[in-house]
């Protein structure tokens, strides 16, 4: 049995490189909110040689990674639950498109960061509507979009109180 304060459930343990150098790998644990370490493992004992929290998945909770895809890379699929935002939100409770994690250099040591995969980008055709600074208060408090496409991505960035709370990216089927 193993136990590891701070990761509660759902864990995934990965190697990946260093800012893309192959001759610099580390072993990350993540747990299902995010929280992760970064160390070392030698077939019997992880040491950890830092720790975070993944910041850009804000509102995840119990992702899976897909370790050993094509090119070593690590592929995170999240669950979305946006609890702060409220439960009954239509984007809530779903899941992100694939995002490919690395690890790269910082102040704090090696750091967890996710990107959308580059493989979805041939599915893209052009902009539909784009929204830029749009704020949303009082009787104006929300957004109407109807595209003519079944299947849309969406990029949202929301902040409350002068303060980023969610990222979210997203397919979805409309209609």
């Amino acid at each position: 049995m193993c136990f590891v304060k701070e990761f509660n459930e759902c864990p995934d343990f990965f190697e990946l490189t260093i800012d893309g150098d192959e001759n610099n790998m580390k072993w990350v644990l993540m747990g299902a909110d995010a929280n992760y370490m970064v160390g070392d493992f030698d077939d019997r004992e992880f040491k950890s040689t830092g720790k975070g929290k993944m910041d850009t998945i804000h509102g995840c909770y119990a992702g899976q990674c897909f370790s050993h895809a094509p090119n070593g890379r690590v592929v995170y699929v999240g669950w979305v639950r946006t609890l702060k935002l409220g439960k009954d939100l239509p984007l809530n409770r779903g899941f992100t498109l694939p995002l490919e994690l690395t690890l790269r250099t910082s102040q704090k040591g090696a750091r967890l960061f996710a990107s959308r995969v580059k493989d979805l980008e041939v599915l893209r055709d052009k902009e539909l509507s784009s929204l830029k600074n749009k704020t949303l208060s009082g009787a104006e408090n929300k957004v109407v979009l109807s595209p003519k496409e079944k299947l849309v991505e969406l990029n949202v960035t929301i902040k409350l109180d002068d303060q980023v709370e969610e990222l979210i990216f997203l397919s979805m089927i409309y209609r």
